[in-house]
Order: structure tokens, then C-alpha cells, then sequence
């Protein structure tokens, strides 16, 4: 009998301890969760011997959703957007198995209203610029003006991709249109006569390097015009040799000048393209030398002579030596937070745009608030598509 009842008792254990067992399983473990579904989470399920390999593989699934948007590494960075937002459930261990169970999971909706945000706010600053565009009765700061705006809507079709996944497609509409932009740009340059002094040329040929350059950025160089833009070419090389194997190191010094007239000029800005070669033989030298400067300088020289348009300074010893600067994009990767859009506001600066003028005085343009807004029609707009379509018309008198 009291066999019996041992027997009994341990049976009732056995199956109160399986239930509970049982009941302790968090749903997600199975994939079968009430909260945690597909249509308002990207999730992630990692399960391995230890915890921080499925914590690892959890955020691993995720990620590899954005597989294709990140794979050129052009939306890398805006893909780590979202990636730093990766939360996790409390984990859970299969006493049984040995095995860990981490869920990873990002809120849909919580990371859409931040990127639609940022597509809103750099439209905000599309508009800025533009508007900042018209009003200047500079066209080089005109030019670089247009060249951001541009610049701003190609950051914001970035976005678009990384969208696409956390939200099947949903996409804010845009009033610009990068083409038009793009048209409204390169009638600005081709009002810029950029002419060509070189004071010193170490590896010869810089002249048609420069020249061609010119015009893969869309500039005009005509000498027969006059012109009060002037870029100063100075071209450094040194040369040495070791284990029969030459090597040259090279330092090409662009300077943006701008006459006001024959006795007043100031300097937009400077920049420094610096390269190196090797090659068995001088010839071969000389030639590889001017094939890695000329790739280098078609890679940037637009962007560099629109940041040059934005400054000017009295003397070319107040630049610093890389001027390559990024005044308008302000930065979008830092990571968001559960609180309301309107308290971030409060404490996120617009970039400012600074203007060195021929006395030496700075001018600081602060720019429009361009912080996240609630909507598109919040912000202001342009009077009418025309604006848009065909803005170089309603700039102001060029001058040069």
C-alpha cells in the first residue's frame, strides 16, 4: 500500500513539474507570440550553448533583413540607424538542452516615425537651401546653395530603402525632384567661368589633368572671358628610390580666389589632394603618378569647390590646411530615444552656414530649425510649383 502511494506522489511531482516546465516556456520561444508579432516587430530568435552567441545570432537575423540595402555600403550607416536600436526579452535557458533563447526585436513603428522624421526634416532643409539660394546675390554661394539641397534629397532617398523594410513601402512624398534640381545646378555652373593659374608643376601635365577635371564636375574654364574666379593650382612631388623600386610622393594645393576687383580679393578656400606611386622606372612612374592624382580628384572636385563657395577668408594662411568642409548635412546617426518628438526638438542645433566677408568679419547664418516635424504640411512651402520646376527663375540677378 504505501508503495502504492509513493508511487502515486511521485507521478503527480512528475506531472506538476512538466506543467510547470511547460508553462514557464515564453511563447516566443516557439515563434507563437501574442505581443511579439511579425507585423509590428522585426524579430530575431538565437539560440546557442551560451548567451551572448544567441544574443549575437538574434541581432544577426535582423540585420540580415537589410542584407540588400546594406550590401553596396552606401546605406550602411543609415542602416546602423536602426541597428542600435536592437532591444532584447528576457532570455530564456531549456534547462534539457543546455540551450539559450535570446528574441531580438525592433518596434515597426517606433523606428518608422524616426525615419520619416529625418525625410521630413531634410526636406525642411531642402527648402532652406533653396531658399537661401534665392535670396544670395552671390553665385558661388548660390551655386553651393543648390549643390546642398541637392545633397540633402540624395540623403534622404537613402533613407527610403532602410523604410521599405520596416514598414512595406510606406513613403513620404517629396516636393523636389533631384533632376530638376540637378538642371537648376548645372545652369548655375556654367555661369562660373573658373580660370586656371598653376604656380608650380613637379609632374608635369597638370593643366589637362585640371582641365579635364573641370568639366567631368560640370565646370566652364574659358580663358578668352574674364573671369573673377580663379583657381591656384600648386603641384609638390618628391621622388626616391630603394631595393631598385621608385617611388614618388606628391601634394596637389588647389586655392579658390575670388576678385572683387584689381585691388580687392579674397580667398573661398583651400584644399590638398595628396597621392603616392611605385614603379620600376621613371616613365612608368610619372604616369601612374598622374593617373592615381587625376582618379582622386575626379572622385571630390565638385563637392570640393561647392564647400569652397560657402567662405571667405582675407588671407590664405587663415585656412586650415584640409578644407574640406561639410556645413549642410547635419549628422542623423545618433540614436533615438522612447521620448516625444517635440522635447527633442528643444535641444537639437540647426548647422549654421558662416561667411568670412573682405573685412574679416564673421557672419553667422543660422539656418530654419531643422529638427524632426510632425508632417509634412507643418513646414513651410513654396508659393507654387513653379519654384520648384524651374527655380532658376526666380533667383535673383546674378552676379559674378
Amino acid at each position: 500500500m504505501d508503495n502504492i502511494l509513493a508511487r502515486s506522489l511521485i507521478a503527480i511531482f512528475i506531472i506538476t513539474v512538466s506543467a510547470c516546465s511547460t508553462l514557464s516556456i515564453p511563447d516566443w520561444v516557439e515563434n507563437n507570440s501574442q505581443y511579439y508579432t511579425t507585423k509590428d516587430f522585426l524579430l530575431g530568435h538565437g539560440i546557442a550553448q551560451s548567451h551572448a552567441i544567441a544574443k549575437e545570432s538574434a541581432a544577426r537575423q535582423i540585420t540580415l533583413q537589410f542584407k540588400a540595402v546594406t550590401a553596396s555600403g552606401e546605406l550602411r550607416s543609415q542602416a546602423n540607424i536602426v541597428f542600435n536600436q536592437i532591444e532584447y526579452e528576457e532570455p530564456w535557458l531549456n534547462t534539457n538542452s543546455k540551450q539559450h533563447h535570446v528574441l531580438a526585436y525592433i518596434s515597426r513603428s517606433k523606428v518608422a516615425t524616426f525615419i520619416q522624421n529625418k525625410m521630413l526634416a531634410l526636406d525642411e532643409l531642402t527648402y532652406e537651401f533653396f531658399e537661401q539660394a534665392k535670396s544670395s546675390t552671390d553665385l558661388l554661394e548660390q551655386t553651393s546653395y543648390v549643390n546642398s539641397a541637392i545633397n540633402a534629397q540624395i540623403r534622404r532617398n537613402k533613407l527610403k530603402p532602410v523604410l521599405k523594410i520596416i514598414t512595406n513601402n510606406t513613403d513620404i512624398p517629396t516636393s523636389y525632384n533631384i533632376d530638376r534640381l540637378s538642371k537648376v545646378l548645372t545652369q548655375l555652373q556654367k555661369r562660373i567661368n573658373l580660370l586656371i593659374t598653376i604656380s608650380r608643376d613637379s609632374l608635369g601635365n597638370l593643366n589637362v589633368i585640371m582641365k579635364r577635371s573641370l568639366d567631368v564636375a560640370g565646370f566652364i574654364r574659358n580663358e578668352k572671358l574674364p573671369s573673377k574666379n580663379h583657381l591656384l593650382l600648386t603641384l609638390k612631388t618628391e621622388e626616391s628610390s630603394a631595393s631598385g623600386s621608385l617611388s614618388l610622393k606628391g601634394k596637389l594645393t588647389a586655392v579658390l580666389e575670388h576678385k572683387h576687383d584689381e585691388n580687392n580679393k579674397t580667398i573661398r578656400g583651400k584644399y590638398q589632394w595628396t597621392f603616392n606611386a611605385t614603379a620600376s622606372n621613371r616613365g612608368t612612374l610619372i604616369q601612374k603618378s598622374r593617373e592615381t592624382l587625376t582618379a582622386q580628384i575626379n572622385t571630390n572636385l565638385k563637392q570640393v569647390i561647392m564647400d569652397m563657395m560657402m567662405v571667405e577668408y582675407d588671407h590664405e594662411e587663415d585656412i586650415p590646411d584640409q578644407d574640406f568642409r561639410d556645413f549642410d548635412m547635419p549628422e542623423f546617426n545618433a540614436p533615438f530615444s522612447s521620448e516625444p518628438e517635440e522635447d527633442k526638438t528643444k535641444t537639437q542645433a540647426a548647422p549654421l552656414k558662416i561667411r568670412r566677408t573682405p573685412s574679416g568679419q564673421i557672419k553667422q547664418q543660422p539656418q530654419k530649425n531643422a529638427a524632426p516635424i510632425a508632417n509634412s504640411e507643418q513646414r513651410s512651402k513654396p508659393n507654387s510649383i513653379s519654384d520648384i520646376e524651374d527655380p532658376v527663375s526666380t533667383l535673383p540677378p546674378l552676379t559674378k
